[in-house]
C-alpha cells in the first residue's frame, strides 16, 4: 500500500504487494478517509440476520 501512496501506479503496486487489485484499492481508499487507524485489523464481517429474534425464538427448542 505504501508504494501506491507513494504514487506508484496500482497495476505495479499490486504485483508487489501479491495483493489482488481491488483489495489494494480498497485499502488506499479506507487510508485516505480513516488515515492510520485503518490499518489496525479488524474482526472479519457478518452478514446481516435474517430472522428476527421473535422468529429466531420460534425455531429454538423449548426443553
Amino acid at each position: 500500500m505504501a508504494n501506491a501512496l507513494d504514487g506508484m501506479r496500482r497495476a505495479e503496486a499490486t504485483r508487489a504487494s501479491s495483493l489482488e487489485r481491488h483489495a489494494l484499492c480498497d485499502a488506499v481508499q479506507r487510508f485516505n478517509a480513516e488515515g492510520l487507524a485503518s490499518l489496525i485489523d479488524r474482526p472479519p464481517g457478518r452478514r446481516p440476520e435474517r430472522l428476527g429474534e421473535g422468529e429466531q425464538a420460534v425455531l429454538v427448542p423449548h426443553t
